[in-house]
């Protein structure tokens, strides 16, 4: 959501595409992204207010079934005290509250809430996915339901060939940071899909990029009056079972959403969209008038305008926008229908059949055909007699997930896509080699996948590892293999799996990195270190303490790990217990980072070792400097030093390679963000031994 005011008000000018709120988070070198997560929350009890002045304790809890007929889940999140606050969207969730309890008597005991403050439950990933469960739970014939969310909305790279534009779009937890945010294919399959017969859904989404948020099957144009076809080119079903579900959302997908204090008569910070379809739904009420989608959606687009018009926004503002909010509300649908015959009573489960009971407000009958746009037109009950609800997929389409089928649909099955299924490992070598370069987002990298192909060589010349035991994942390779924090989990997994006495494991990683705030205990500087997937913005980061139990932890006596990781923030990254690092005189000593008390870090016997390209403190460097083509300054030196030293000691080889990184850092041809390449390769070991003299085998 973008911030607006008149007074005291803040800006973020972000690209028609996607907007990104860690890009000045991004260290000089582009692989670091460094995160800041808000302190968890504790304590906070599931009891929330009737109105925003007057609290009322009346606990909801979402594991138990909730009430029948109307409910409600209630989402605000303005992100406090990190780099991207909100200012209206606490505002926004108690004005939708006293709407729906004043206006649509929704009973208070039926509306879940998630916000930051107190005594609100905190609007988690964990937590919205829970509330979405209770709020799908035991529906029945006559159910009405409200989604609402305000905060922040993204749009990140999909891979699974069910969007026309190419993009998810996404809302924002509050610990997005370090969980991920909610995909719209998710929030589809969590409350549109189990909608069943005589189940309505309405959801207000007021943030940026939310058009096709809940990824129904139809849009509405306001231009020209008719439906647009949603459908992905994919096949994948995205119909409800039966039901009927509705979405307002404040923006295209390409747009962005104003948390501004311009259309708030008591000049409060609040979503544009959200006030003014609040304003739009009560002066029908107070009119005694009929409220229709097309009354309620021209009512909003009306009001947006009317600021920009007496012009309230400040110079700054004025500049950046052109004297306005370039956001069109939006309508979406799971079926087809008049919006200007069809009165939503907002949210009531009223029937509206004809053209008597039609707002005055609305278009002509001629116009109000045209909104079928070809499509089955209702019958005399208000409903369709038919309904394009599902179809079949694509010939030789795989679907990402098994959809809810409607009603009398033939049974149709989809093949549910196959988890990542590596080779199987050969022998008693086996790799995992992973590089991204987050082609199409802002901070993309060139050498990721250099890297990774060099790295591949080495093993199969140098240290005669079969191909057939080379797991990659990079962007290049099928669907099954990219590396995704699903394919990534997957893969290390696999390193591990039935390893035994003699085997050699190698991971290695070049891709960016991150460090967020240690919420256990068992970190010596307070920040666990993470490797981000390509999907991290969705499904979030992978952290050292989750690398540390899956491919540390389960090596059993006479195995070995070697970790290779080409990446900012990456010296602990395996959380291994002992640490090389060279002094202010040059020289290598082993420092522990064992803490009392905290979780076992080391092996099952067998010896782990990382070979990292920096400390938890500094970035790596993504750059051309040694050859002309980009590459990760770590990788390069650790192939290159190892092809012209067949039989290097573990300090010789941190030696050399200390020396080719400051020889790249000193020579000629570095562009700005390679100019100063800082970073200092670091080793870490399960155990302590003797670099001088221990050669280097894989």
């Amino acid at each position: 959501m973008l911030l607006i005011g008149n007074s005291q008000d803040m800006v973020y000018s972000e690209s028609s595409k996607e907007w990104n709120p860690e890009q000045d988070k991004i260290k000089t070198e582009p692989k670091g992204i460094r995160s800041s997560l808000r302190k968890r929350f504790a304590g906070s009890n599931n009891q929330y207010s009737l109105t925003g002045n007057a609290p009322i304790a009346i606990s909801v809890n979402p594991s138990m079934p909730p009430p029948r007929g109307k409910r409600a889940f209630l989402c605000g999140v303005t992100y406090k005290k990190q780099k991207y606050e909100l200012k209206g969207s606490i505002q926004d969730f108690k004005n939708m509250r006293d709407l729906l309890v004043e206006q649509f008597s929704f009973p208070v005991e039926s509306i879940l809430v998630l916000a930051e403050e107190e005594p609100y439950m905190p609007p988690t990933k964990k937590n919205i996915e829970d509330a979405f469960r209770w709020l799908m739970k035991g529906l029945q014939f006559g159910d009405s339901l409200v989604f609402y969310f305000s905060g922040h909305g993204r749009r990140q790279r999909e891979f699974n060939g069910d969007e026309k534009d190419g993009f998810d779009e996404t809302i924002c937890p509050v610990d997005y940071e370090r969980n991920g945010m909610i995909l719209d294919n998710d929030i589809n399959k969590a409350i549109v899909g189990p909608l069943t017969r005589g189940v309505k859904l309405h959801a207000i989404v007021d943030s940026c990029h939310s058009g096709t948020i809940l990824d129904l099957p139809y849009v509405y144009n306001i231009n020209t009056g008719k439906w647009d076809d949603n459908r992905p080119p994919s096949g994948a079903n995205k119909a409800t079972s039966g039901g009927k579900a509705i979405c307002f959302s404040a923006c295209e997908d390409y747009q962005q959403a104003a948390d501004t204090s311009a259309y708030s008569p008591e000049k409060e910070m609040t979503g544009a969209m959200t006030c003014t379809l609040i304003k739009a739904i009560k002066e029908a009420l107070s009119n005694n008038q009929r409220i229709t989608y097309h009354g309620i959606l021209d009512s909003i687009h009306e009001s947006l305008k009317q600021p920009q018009k007496l012009g309230c926004f400040r110079s700054g503002i004025s500049r950046v926008f052109n004297r306005k909010i370039l956001q069109d509300p939006m309508l979406s649908s799971s079926e087809v229908f008049s919006i200007s015959t069809e009165g939503c009573g907002m949210l009531s489960q009223v029937p509206i059949g004809a053209q008597s009971l039609r707002c005055p407000s609305c278009y002509r009958a001629t116009q109000a055909q045209s909104d079928y746009n070809g499509y089955p037109q209702p019958g005399v009950n208000g409903n369709f007699n038919i309904l394009p609800r599902a179809y079949a997929p694509n010939p030789g389409y795989v679907a990402q997930y098994r959809p809810y089928l409607p009603p009398n649909t033939n049974n149709i099955v989809y093949q549910v896509q196959p988890q990542l299924r590596p080779p199987a490992a050969h022998g008693c070598k086996r790799a995992v080699l992973c590089g991204i370069n987050y082609k199409g987002l802002q901070q993309s990298l060139s050498g990721s996948i250099n890297d990774v192909l060099c790295m591949r060589n080495l093993l199969v010349e140098r240290f005669k590892f079969p191909n057939s035991s080379i797991l990659l994942l990079t962007e290049e390779e099928d669907y099954n293999h990219i590396p995704t924090k699903k394919n990534i989990r997957a893969a290390l997994r696999w390193l591990v799996q039935g390893c035994q006495s003699g085997d050699s494991l190698v991971f290695h990683y070049s891709g960016h990195g991150s460090q967020v705030k240690d919420i256990d205990g068992d970190e010596v500087d307070g920040y666990d270190e993470a490797i981000l997937p390509l999907d991290y913005q969705v499904e979030g980061r992978i952290l050292d303490d989750e690398i540390n139990a899956t491919i540390v932890r389960p090596l059993p006596k006479g195995a070995k790990l070697h970790a290779i990781i080409d990446t900012c923030f990456s010296g602990t990254l395996l959380d291994l217990p002992n640490v090389c690092k060279i002094n202010r005189q040059g020289y290598f000593k082993w420092e522990s980072h064992i803490i009392p008390n905290a979780a076992y870090k080391g092996t099952s016997g067998g010896r782990a070792i990382s070979i990292s390209a920096c400390d938890d403190h500094q970035n790596s460097g993504d750059t051309t400097a040694f050859t002309g083509t980009a590459t990760g300054a770590l990788t390069y030196s650790f192939v290159q030093t190892l092809k012209q030293g067949p039989r290097l000691t573990y300090g010789h080889l941190l030696m050399v390679m200390h020396e080719r990184i400051g020889d790249a850092r000193q020579g000629v041809g570095l562009n700005s963000n390679e100019s100063h390449l800082s970073q200092e390769p670091l080793l870490s070991c399960s155990e302590k031994f003797d670099i001088h003299s221990k050669r280097l085998s894989i």
